[in-house]
This record gives structure tokens, C-alpha cells and sequence, in this order.
């Protein structure tokens, strides 16, 4: 999630794919990887055996190694405080510049840093009372931090809600005279620019406080959902692999969605779906209440749709959202369906159910991985990115920047953030599988990109558009993936190796614009003025499921409440980015892969860019062009020739 908005730089990107449903991403055999001998410590051991049974273990449990050192942030929260406050006391001093960016290009320059100033102080406080909280969601002391800085996150967007406006009224002509005669005016040239480009949708500046004052109140679907889906919802206790009880979390639900066992995966999936459906007509509310929040604010800004107001934050044309739909649609899914019916008669099953596509197609092959192997495995399969990049990532790993295993109350799913004057974070839910080695593989490499955009940007650009940030975390899941079907394999492992990459192109690309088709559809809706109700939104999922799926696939009913539990769609029009930014991964990490003339070098630029230049210009740059088809329809290529390879492989 990169919490941004347009007064506030918030150098930070959560990635939660594996709250997706149906996210596989590549596996491989520990057993049969070199280089890989290292004996798992005895703590990590003692963390495994803390959750394995019964209910997983609570935060002290866990030992300090496996748990990043947010006192890098602030070493107390007297010192948040004093922070805190110390970004209150500067309101009246912002407020003295209003009316007077336009004097002299000191003036506006004092004034530039002593936004960045606020502005970077406010970015610490944020990431450091949310990480905080997600560490355990019952902790009181961390929530009250939560609503102060979300509460002050309001009061910093009033109090700059002037500033675009009156950039607006300096005129470009003026700006540019300044940007001529000074180094430090010019550097503001693509911040200013972009203001200029967006001026018809930005409000006069009491509009624009209005706006800002409403932010409280636009944050309650996304709080609702999050607090009911990591606090308040309880899972039952089902039939564990070895019969005996255990409670269901989502860590081990996403884990015994890949189990051989049949009976496992059922149970899991309806254990799962029927604590969620208990709640549907509420979450359906909820959400409804979110897209008509979208919806507002673009009407409110003069666009046509609420897709028009968020591609357009990046420069985005709408064109390359329903492009990616209409390709994969065309193109895609008969190669889907075609995987779907070979992995039904490869695992002897009359019908496939969706709770049958995440399990194995290969069985018999071990896919434990302990967290130590799994952070040698992405060491080894990074090589191609030069000695500073594996220098740089195994310093990440072991100094206090990942949070590793699950506790009771630790926020589900995977992702990454950081704080630009600190450096990046990374929370996982590790639970020893192969997948998850992946997920860490893909984890790393969103902190890799902020790591370097931090070092090598002013605040000013020290972020990256959602538009990019999958890239750089798919593209190290590719090394890795290349890197292990280079070894040499047996048939059986590379069947499985080949299953498990055309199931990480299902769930990054396939689910991912399905899970796009949704929202659109969703949000249309709302703009036509058609009600969302539980009811509507699970008749509309099941159209899509059955669109991309046709007769490949058993559709279970609960299967139509999916919605509901997908924490990106609280943040509109997002997982469109995972798709395209998967075909862009996929094109540059052949590149590198390769050893392409300039390919390492352009890549390491585009890590580095932040946002200093618009996205789909910094992927052309890297080398790929995103506002054509050719990189939808390459992944699509890929996927069809990886399916007739493992095809020709189990005959």
C-alpha cells in the first residue's frame, strides 16, 4: 500500500499478495537444491514449533532475530511524541507563506524546504505507529498512535491544501524564468510540471481544504476493513494434516491451500470462506461505501470516472487499464483453461474446484524451506544483479529491517515499507514453504527498489508510483525461477518447476486482472447509480469467474463472496498494476538475465529514479514500453508456451 496523497510524499509500498486468493508464486524442491546445506538454527526451529500446533504463538515468543527494529524509527515513543509535536508547532509557520510563493524563487524555495522538512518528519511518525500496530492489531498503545498520526495526516493535508493552487497562480512563464537562473529551482522542474499538467482538476484552495478535511472520514472503509479482517474475525479450528485440531489463520489457510490433501484444502477453504460470509451484507456496506468514496472525490475533481482520476495521479492513460482486460480476455484465457483442465488430469480429478487449483500438479515433491535456506536462495539466484545489489540485500537481511514470522494479532499477508530518512521494512508470515521463499524473493525486491530510489533521491521524488512497484518484486521472483530451472533437474522437478512458474503468472497476471474487471465493473456501478450489496457484488463475481474460467472449473458458491475479503480493493484501481507490472519484469529480467548490452545499468536506474520521472517513461527507460500491447501479449506468449512444454512433459 503506498499511502500517498497529493500534499503528502509517503516513501513506502506494501505488497499483500498473499491475502490474494489464489496467488502461487514458483517453488522448488529443498531437497534437491545445491548450495543449500546450511542447518536450520535451533531458534528458527523453536519459532516453527511456537505455531505449528493449536494456536500460533504470541509476539514475545518469537525471538528478536526473526523481528525488525523499529526503534530505528524512533528508539521510544517519547521521541514520536516529540516529533509529533514538533510537526504541530509548524502549521502557523506554513500558513505564513500563503500569498507569498509568488515574490521571489527564495522565497518559494524556502518555503519547498520547509514543506520536505514537515513532510519527512510526518512520513517517520506514520510508518513507525502503523508498523508498530501491525506487529500486534490488539495493541492498544500502538492503535492510539495510529488515530493521532492518522488524525494529523488531516490537519498536514489542510494546511498545504493552498500550496498547488498558488503554484498554479504563479504562472509557468514565471517558473520557468526561475528554473533557468537556479540549480535548485530546476530541480523541481517534473514536481512543478506535473502540478501544471493536472491543473484542471485542482480546486481553488479553499476547495482544496475542504477536500483535505474530509480525509478522517474517507479513511473509515479502509479502517473498518482492516481492523475487522486482523482483529475481530475468528477462524475455527478445523482438521489439521494430522487430524488433530488446529485453529485456522490466514497463514495457515494460504499454506493448506497448497497441500496434496484433498480434504485439507476443503476444509480450510470452507472453514475460511464461512467466517467471512457470516459478515457479508456488513463488508458489503463497507465497501460499498469505499467505491462511492472513489467515486466522489472524482467527481469532485472534474473527471469523468473514478478510473480517469486514479490513472491519472500517474500520468496513466485509461487506454492501458481496459487494454490489459480486453488482451488477457481475448488472448489469455483459453490458455488458462486449457492449464486448469491439464492440472485437473494430471491430479485424477473428475471435476476441478477452485479450492483445487492452488495445491500441486506435481506430488511427491517436498516443498519445505526453512527461512535461512530461503534467504541463501535469493542471495544465489540475484548474482546476475551485480555484487553491490547482493551486497546491499544481504546487509537488509540481517540487520533488522524484516519482521518474519506470524504471531497472534500481526497484521496477514506480506508486504513492504520503510521511511525515507530510516530505510525500508519488509513484514512477512513466514511458514516454511517453498511459496513463501518466493514471497520473500518478491518482498526484497520492493526494498531494494525503495532502498535505492531513497539513496539516490531528494524527498521530493523519493517515492515510486504503484504503476512501478511491482516490477522490481516479480522481477527477482523471475531470477529465481530462472535461477533454479538452470540447475540441473530431474523430470518430475522440472514439471514441478514449470507448474509452479505458469502458477505465479496465474495469480500475479491472470487473477490480477480479473480481480481489475471487478473493480471496474464495480465502480461502474456505483457511477450509474446502481446499488452494492452482497447480493449484486457476489452475481457480478461470479459473472467474471465464470467469463475467465468458462468450463474449466467447478464455481463453489462461496467462491462468489471473494470480494469481500481483498484488502486492494480498498485502494481503487490498484491490482491492475500487478499484471502489467509482471509482463514488464518479465521482459527486463530476460534482459539481465542475459547480459544484454546497458540492460543491468538501465535496470539499476530504473530502481533509482523514484518518481523524478512519470512511469511509463521510466519503464521505457529501463526498456520496456508499457503503453502497448506487445508486453500483455509477450506474457501471454510465455505462459502458452510454458503450458505446451509441461503438457509435452507429462505425456
Amino acid at each position: 500500500m503506498l499511502l500517498r496523497t497529493t500534499t503528502t510524499k509517503i516513501a513506502s509500498v506494501f505488497c499483500l499478495a498473499l491475502i490474494f486468493l489464489l496467488v502461487n508464486v514458483p517453488g522448488v524442491d529443498a531437497g534437491q537444491i545445491d548450495n543449500l546445506n546450511s542447518e536450520r538454527p535451533q531458534l528458527e526451529a523453536a519459532a516453527k514449533k511456537a505455531g505449528a500446533e493449536g494456536a500460533s504463538p504470541e509476539r514475545k515468543d518469537i525471538h528478536a532475530k526473526y523481528k525488525w527494529n523499529l526503534t530505528d524509527i524512533y528508539p521510544s515513543n517519547e521521541a514520536w511524541n516529540k516529533d509529533f509535536t514538533k510537526v504541530e508547532g509548524q502549521f502557523k509557520k506554513i500558513s505564513g507563506y500563503q500569498g507569498k510563493l509568488a515574490s521571489s524563487a527564495g522565497t518559494f524555495k524556502e518555503f519547498m524546504e520547509l514543506r520536505n522538512d514537515v513532510l519527512m518528519i510526518f512520513d517517520k511518525l506514520l510508518a513507525y505507529a502503523h508498523m508498530w500496530k501491525h506487529e500486534d492489531t490488539r495493541n492498544d498503545k500502538a492503535q492510539a498512535l495510529v488515530d493521532r498520526v492518522n488524525k494529523l495526516e488531516t490537519r498536514v493535508k489542510s494546511a498545504f491544501a493552498w500550496v498547488e493552487p498558488e503554484i498554479l497562480q504563479i504562472g509557468w512563464k514565471k517558473l520557468e524564468t526561475w528554473m533557468k537562473d537556479d540549480k535548485q529551482m530546476a530541480s523541481y522542474r517534473h514536481y512543478l510540471g506535473n502540478i501544471y499538467r493536472q491543473q484542471m482538476h485542482t480546486l481553488p484552495s479553499e476547495q482544496e481544504k475542504l477536500l483535505a478535511m474530509s480525509g478522517d472520514m474517507a479513511q473509515g472503509p479502509v479502517s473498518v476493513f482492516s481492523m475487522f479482517a486482523n482483529a475481530d474475525l475468528k477462524y475455527p479450528y478445523i482438521k489439521g494434516p494430522d487430524g488433530k485440531q488446529v485453529e485456522l489463520t490466514q497463514g495457515r489457510y494460504y499454506k493448506y491451500m497448497k497441500s496434496e490433501n484433498r480434504r485439507l484444502r476443503r476444509d480450510a477453504f470452507k472453514g475460511f470462506y464461512d467466517a467471512w460470509i457470516k459478515y457479508k451484507n456488513t463488508l458489503a456496506a463497507n465497501y460499498s461505501a469505499q467505491v462511492n468514496r472513489d467515486v466522489f472525490y472524482s467527481r469532485a475533481r472534474n473527471y469523468k470516472t473514478s478510473l480517469e482520476a486514479t490513472l491519472d495521479a500517474d500520468n496513466i492513460s485509461v487506454e492501458v487499464y481496459k487494454n490489459l482486460i480486453k488482451t488477457v480476455k481475448a488472448k489469455g484465457v483459453k490458455h488458462l483453461r486449457r492449464y486448469i483442465k491439464l492440472k485437473g488430469k494430471a491430479m485424477g480429478l473428475k471435476e476441478m474446484h477452485l479450492y483445487d487449483i492452488t495445491a500441486p500438479i506435481i506430488k511427491g515433491v517436498s516443498k519445505e524451506v526453512s527461512y535461512e535456506k530461503a534467504k541463501q536462495m535469493v542471495i544465489d539466484a540475484i548474482a546476475p544483479m551485480g555484487e553491490q545489489y547482493v551486497k546491499d540485500i544481504t546487509k537488509a537481511f540481517n540487520s533488522g529491517w524484516i519482521d518474519v514470522y506470524e504471531n497472534r494479532g500481526k497484521r496477514g499477508g506480506a508486504y513492504s515499507w520503510g521511511t525515507y530518512s530510516v530505510h525500508p521494512y519488509v513484514l512477512l508470515n513466514y511458514n516454511d514453504t517453498l511459496n513463501n521463499a518466493f514471497t520473500v524473493a518478491h518482498e526484497m525486491g520492493h526494498l531494494m527498489h525503495s532502498f535505492y530510489t531513497y539513496k539516490n533521491q531528494p524527498f521530493l521524488y523519493g517515492e515510486y508510483s504503484l504503476f512501478v512497484a511491482e516490477v522490481a518484486s516479480t522481477f527477482n521472483e523471475a531470477l529465481l525461477t530462472h535461477h533454479l530451472l538452470g540447475k540441473k533437474q530431474s523430470k518430475n522437478m522440472k514439471k514441478y518447476l514449470l507448474a509452479q512458474w505458469i502458477e505465479d503468472i496465474n495469480g500475479t497476471f491472470f487473477i490480477q486482472t480479473m480481480f481489475a474487471d471487478f473493480e471496474l465493473r464495480a465502480h461502474q456501478m456505483a457511477e450509474k447509480g446502481q446499488p452494492l450489496t452482497a447480493d449484486s457484488l457476489a452475481k457480478l463475481y461470479n459473472k467474471i469467474l465464470t467469463e475467465y474460467y468458462g468450463d474449466a472449473i467447478t464455481i463453489d458458491s462461496e467462491y462468489d463472496y471473494t470480494w469481500m475479503r481483498i484488502p486492494h480493493f480498498y485502494r481503487n484501481h490498484y491490482v491492475y498494476k500487478y499484471a502489467t507490472s509482471y509482463a514488464a519484469s518479465m521482459a527486463l529480467s530476460q534482459k539481465v538475465r542475459k547480459g544484454e548490452k546497458g540492460a543491468l545499468k538501465n535496470y539499476l536506474a530504473f530502481l533509482s529514479a523514484g518518481s523524478s520521472v512519470y512511469p511509463i517513461d521510466v519503464l521505457k527507460m529501463a526498456g520496456v514500453d508499457m503503453s502497448k500491447p506487445e508486453p500483455i501479449e509477450s506474457c501471454i506468449d510465455l505462459y502458452g508456451e510454458l503450458v505446451e512444454e509441461l503438457d509435452k512433459l507429462m505425456k
